[in-house]
């Protein structure tokens, strides 16, 4: 009951028909289950082994694996969009460099008729 709430960001359901979102899509279908009914001739129980329930230090273990997961991502995207960023920067000095900016032009131009004429 302390750890209710923790995992709903996940989408894992820690205690059953207890708070968090459920995996199942909520769009009005029912989720599709393999139809191996015809196969097998044991009965359910054997099929489906009681799910186990983490305690309260396994639940911690997983929230902090959980938090430290989180941090690793976050790290990542931060380096990603700065290095987007700098190849952005670049890319702009470059273009500044090729010339492209009209006034080194327009003074050759004006160089090149003074010398002309």
């Amino acid at each position: 009951e302390i750890f209710q709430g923790l995992f709903r960001s996940t989408g894992t359901r820690v205690i059953p028909n207890k708070g968090g979102k459920s995996k199942t899509p909520d769009d009005g279908r029912k989720p599709q289950k393999p139809n191996d009914k015809e196969q097998s001739d044991e009965p359910e129980e054997e099929h489906s082994p009681q799910k186990h329930t983490p305690n309260l230090e396994e639940l911690r273990l997983m929230y902090l694996e959980n938090l430290i997961l989180e941090e690793k991502l976050k790290r990542r995207a931060r380096r990603i969009r700065r290095e987007m960023v700098k190849e952005s920067r670049q890319r702009r000095r470059r273009r500044r460099r090729r010339g492209h900016g009209h006034i080194n032009r327009d003074m050759l131009l004006a160089k090149l008729i003074m010398e002309n004429s």
